[in-house]
């Protein structure tokens, strides 16, 4: 259940199960099942109405399930489109609240690993051309980073954001933000967990770091620039006290099995090795365990077909046991 302030009914913030939710609080334009009046409408969460009533327009949040692409959707990272600019505020608008209030608090030394002849340090504005040109050298028919999102990531989350050199040129990057998670549901989309690439739903209150964007030029692919990033990214869950890195690993191979099997099946011979696939394997061997598969991750993806595993690393330094008991249950659906 979500923490609720007084007076508040608690009803509606129950969830079904814990393996797939419906959100917690719907919209009556968007999901058509809350009266505009009376008990639990729209005008109980009007903010002005009730202290904590800001927290409640964060969970009013549109839904991403929305089937297959649109007509002239450009893909998950692209423009944001016309009827979705100026919501993040209202969407967002508790965590942009608190990020104004801790930005700077959140703030600690760091930001600078060499590991096994990689330098991994956080991103500057020079490196916007080259994080472009590597997306655009691993994912072609993809958008890439714009300026504009990356200069986003930096204004918010400075620190979450990394650059890795090799041989002193820039050949990766990884972009994150932390999150309140249980403002979330677990079958969320890349963009509706990221705000479609701005990070403008960045919660310094949150408690884990979420892994947006991790990219190797194809080059530098297999000399350690992935295991030097994802060290940096557990250092710094470490720094700040988080109690877990969590992401989603697009099923890149999956597309060659679909014929055979759900995306649960092979999640699961991947995580007990009779499959490999290129993402998912990796960040298994990183230490990183599946606790759910989510359906419609991403859009415009045929090596995927949209599908992703939740996967999730706990901070052995703070997490506690209610947090590891329900990352045990959780993957044990995939052992």
């Amino acid at each position: 259940m979500h923490r609720r302030p007084p007076r508040f009914p608690a009803g509606s913030l129950l969830r079904p199960s814990a393996g797939h939710r419906e959100p917690d609080v719907c919209s009556a334009l968007l999901h058509g099942r809350l009266a505009a009046d009376g008990p639990g409408g729209l005008a109980q969460l009007r903010a002005g109405l009730h202290p904590h009533a800001q927290r409640f327009r964060l969970l009013a949040r549109r839904h991403p399930r929305r089937g297959p692409a649109e007509p002239g959707d450009d893909g998950d990272r692209g423009p944001q489109p016309a009827d979705d600019r100026g919501l993040a505020l209202g969407r967002h608008g508790a965590a942009a609240h608190r990020q104004r209030a801790f930005s700077r608090a959140r703030q600690v030394p760091g930001g600078l690993l060499f590991v096994s002849g990689v330098l991994v340090r956080n991103t500057r504005p020079e490196d916007f051309s080259t994080i472009t040109e590597i997306c655009r050298d691993v994912y072609p028919n993809t958008p890439p980073w714009g300026p504009k999102q990356l200069q986003s990531h930096l204004d918010i989350f400075p620190e979450g954001q990394f650059a890795a050199e090799l041989d002193g040129k820039v050949v990766g990057m990884a972009a994150s933000l932390i999150l309140l998670w249980d403002d979330y549901d677990i079958q969320d989309s890349w963009r509706d967990i990221t705000d479609h690439g701005m990070f403008t739903n960045h919660d310094p209150e949150g408690h884990t770091l979420y892994g947006a964007e991790i990219i190797v030029r194809r080059s530098a692919q297999g000399r350690g620039v992935g295991k030097a990033i994802y060290k940096a990214r557990e250092d710094l869950v470490r720094r700040l006290g988080l109690w877990r890195i969590r992401a989603g690993a697009r099923l890149r191979d999956y597309s060659g099995y679909a014929d055979r099997m759900t995306a649960k099946e092979y999640v699961r011979r991947v995580v007990r090795g009779e499959l490999v696939d290129r993402t998912l394997t990796f960040q298994l061997r990183r230490g990183f365990r599946v606790v759910a598969v989510i359906q419609t991750y991403l859009l415009n993806d045929p090596a995927s077909l949209g599908y992703a595993a939740l996967i999730e690393w706990l901070n052995p330094d703070a997490a506690g046991e209610a947090q590891a008991a329900a990352a045990d249950a959780a993957s044990s659906a995939f052992r």
